[in-house]
């Protein structure tokens, strides 16, 4: 069995720029958020609570991403005290795409994948 580490880099160019355009639902209440563009600075979404779109920079996605590498997982309530915005829910959910992040809901926290080989 092994942890995959894959470089932020990778998994935002093969993961998450091509959610844009698509329509992903939050983890736990499944509210759908629309990812409208994604650039190589920030991913920008409608939700149903956004009006006009929200842009997120591209480092709040690294930042959490890179603690759940070094650190093994994160809680959305942690996320929700490190970040200013209330980003969590779509963080959580554009991560939990990446192959190797997988997830839990009560309470939502992320966590590394391991592959058994």
């Amino acid at each position: 069995m092994f942890i995959m580490k894959i470089n932020f880099d990778d998994i935002w160019e093969k993961v998450i720029k091509p959610l844009e355009g698509k329509t992903v639902h939050t983890l736990d209440e499944k509210k759908p958020n629309k990812i409208v563009e994604v650039t190589n600075e920030y991913l920008k979404r409608n939700s149903e609570n956004d009006s006009p779109a929200q842009t997120i920079p591209k480092e709040v996605f690294e930042t959490v991403y890179n603690y759940i590498m070094d650190k093994g997982e994160i809680s959305r309530m942690e996320i929700n005290k490190t970040l200013p915005k209330r980003f969590s829910s779509i963080v959580c959910t554009v991560l939990a795409e990446a192959p190797n992040i997988a997830y839990e809901l009560r309470p939502v926290r992320l966590f590394k994948k391991e592959i058994n080989n």
